[in-house]
């Protein structure tokens, strides 16, 4: 999908004092994200998968919210880009 609004992008590692809002969704999948969404075992349900090296991430300029996030080195199924439409901002 070719974003046609103007965002700003990233790459983002986290780092061992991520704190992710939803430990169930974080934005950036982690070892750190995974202890606190599976506790003590978080590698076994891991299952053979590699955890990302590095997440791209997209923030529409406009309105801030994440348009994409695409994860690298592992998971890298998992992601989603959205297309904001049209916003009205006060």
């Amino acid at each position: 999908m070719q974003q046609t609004r103007p965002a700003i992008a990233m790459t983002a590692t986290a780092l061992d004092d991520y704190d992710p809002t939803c430990s169930c969704c974080s934005l950036v999948v982690s070892e750190v994200s995974f202890q606190l969404e599976h506790g003590e075992a978080w590698r076994e349900r891991l299952a053979g998968r590699s955890l990302p090296t590095r997440v791209e991430i997209a923030l529409d300029e406009a309105t801030g919210i994440v348009v994409r996030v695409k994860n690298t080195g592992g998971f890298e199924d998992v992601g989603f880009e959205v297309e904001i439409v049209s916003a009205q901002l006060a």
